[in-house]
């Protein structure tokens, strides 16, 4: 059973219908011995009572197989006030091994020793041959230690493979959670970027031609159908990938994606570390900062190095991201930002910050400006 923090809690053993089986047969082989040998027998072994403590200690056999205590320990305690009243029973004494066995797989030794201990010693003792019951004892004893310590181990090996299963099972679900999100975020950005293709293609169709209606009315609908999915993607805020990690995580996972293609990553956030921030701003940040070294893996060069540098002015704290272009011409155009970027913008203005990009000689430059919060959290 796997807790909500995804970790697997320990669950508690319980009574398999095997071994209820298993303890039911060895009572009634038990009792069917018995009772071929109580038929045949003559005088006190003959007697009705033989037959009667022997039937009561085959029973105890068989609830253990489905209270492993009480019934064991009803096994014992039963089998013991037999041997010292004398009733000359023979194949339930067999049973204390099957008693201790199992107690043994289920950890409890120390009962398992007074059992052995106290049953044993009680039927040597009043026996009536005191040199076969000890060879009995320690033959059954012998028996019942090795196969209880395999018993638990077998067990214990279930248990783990089982609470094992159990958290590769968690992690499955929470790897299906982030997937899931990550291709929400996708489908959404993918939509949004075919929409604004057909609205730009539609514009351009109306340049000069005389179908101007229609086209207009394609462009109406694509811009329509832009505003809903946008809704859409802004009902779920947990689609956003920078929520719930720390600038620090963000920033290690920005370098690890830029050094992927040998791009240098200098970071200098000295003003970044004082500022105190809200929550969604914290949140902006990170989304901005992947956002970026995404754009920079797409367009800058390999072997190329990329900045991130703060400031703090006038109750904002300025974030500016710059990389180098190499030899190519990159001209910003009114969309050159994309839809991440143009997203980005208007949740800082939301926030009462601000975003910009220009090109600046041969380097990209994108300046980030969020609010500081009196009440905000230290973001590192």
């Amino acid at each position: 059973m796997a807790n909500p923090a995804g970790s697997v809690e320990p669950q508690r053993p319980r009574t398999s219908l095997a071994q209820a089986a298993i303890y039911a047969s060895i009572g009634l082989v038990l009792f069917a011995g018995e009772f071929s040998s109580w038929s045949n027998a003559t005088g006190e072994r003959a007697s009705i009572t033989t037959l009667a403590c022997s039937a009561a200690m085959c029973a105890a056999v068989l609830l253990t197989g489905w209270f492993p205590f009480s019934g064991g320990l009803f096994f014992v305690t039963i089998s013991t006030a037999i041997y010292l009243v004398g009733v000359p029973v023979a194949f339930p004494t067999l049973g204390l091994y099957a008693v201790v066995a199992l107690w043994i797989s289920k950890g409890w030794l120390a009962a398992s020793v007074v059992a052995l201990v106290l049953t044993g010693a009680t039927e040597i003792i009043f026996s009536g041959t005191p040199a076969a019951s000890a060879v009995a004892v320690a033959t059954g004893t012998a028996f019942a230690v090795p196969v209880g310590f395999l018993l638990r181990h077998s067990a214990t090996r279930i248990m783990r493979e089982r609470q094992r299963s159990e958290r590769y099972r968690a992690q499955a679900e929470v790897t299906l959670e982030t997937v899931s999100k990550e291709l929400a975020v996708y489908l959404h950005n993918s939509v949004m970027r075919d929409l604004v293709g057909i609205a730009l293609l539609s514009r351009a169709a109306n340049e000069g031609s005389d179908e101007y209606p229609r086209f207009s009315r394609i462009q109406d609908l694509s811009l329509d159908a832009m505003s809903k999915v946008r809704e859409l993607g802004d009902s779920f805020p947990t689609s956003r990938v920078g929520d719930g990690k720390t600038l620090t995580h963000v920033l290690e996972e920005c370098q690890a994606l830029l050094a992927s293609r040998r791009i240098r990553l200098h970071v200098d956030i000295a003003a970044l570390k004082r500022a105190k921030l809200s929550n969604a701003a914290q949140s902006t940040l990170n989304v901005a900062l992947l956002e970026a070294t995404t754009n920079i893996l797409k367009f800058a060069p390999q072997g190329t190095t990329a900045t991130i540098l703060s400031s703090m002015e006038d109750g904002l704290v300025s974030v500016v991201i710059s990389n180098d272009l190499g030899d190519s011409t990159v001209n910003p155009g009114p969309l050159s930002g994309g839809l991440g970027l143009t997203s980005l913008s208007a949740e800082l203005s939301r926030l009462g910050g601000d975003l910009y990009y220009w090109v600046a000689g041969k380097r990209w430059v994108l300046t980030l400006y969020l609010p500081l919060a009196a009440d905000g959290a230290d973001i590192l």
